[in-house]
């Protein structure tokens, strides 16, 4: 059983926690970033185009970078020298390739699942 003391000080606490304000985020900000980030993504759906081929050659011999694409990842890298001047561009661009399934794998985890 709970004594009368534990119980008031239990109360006592609760009181003081009360008090404390709570601070919240704004609802309308909330909503506002929802609609933003809403009509980004629509317009990259609605104006998305694949990059032209003939594009990017032109605009690797007008610039004369060289372009380097990293293996099982999305780190990507275009590189010239300028000047005597190396210059390196880093980015991240697109999303992992899919992995192809392992049937293997799939074997294992149906074992695993009888």
């Amino acid at each position: 059983m709970i004594s009368k003391s534990i119980l008031a000080k239990l109360a006592k606490t609760n009181k003081i926690f009360k008090s404390i304000p709570v601070r919240s985020f704004s609802t309308f900000k909330v909503d506002s970033l929802k609609n933003i980030l809403k009509s980004e993504i629509k317009h990259e759906e609605t104006n998305y185009t694949p990059v032209d081929q003939a594009e990017l050659e032109q605009f690797f011999s007008s610039t004369k970078f060289q372009f380097k694409e990293l293996e099982n990842s999305t780190k990507m890298e275009l590189r010239k020298i300028e000047n005597n001047l190396e210059v390196i561009v880093d980015f991240f661009a697109k999303p992992p390739t899919p992995q192809p399934e392992n049937e293997a794998g799939q074997e294992e985890q149906g074992k695993l699942n009888e």
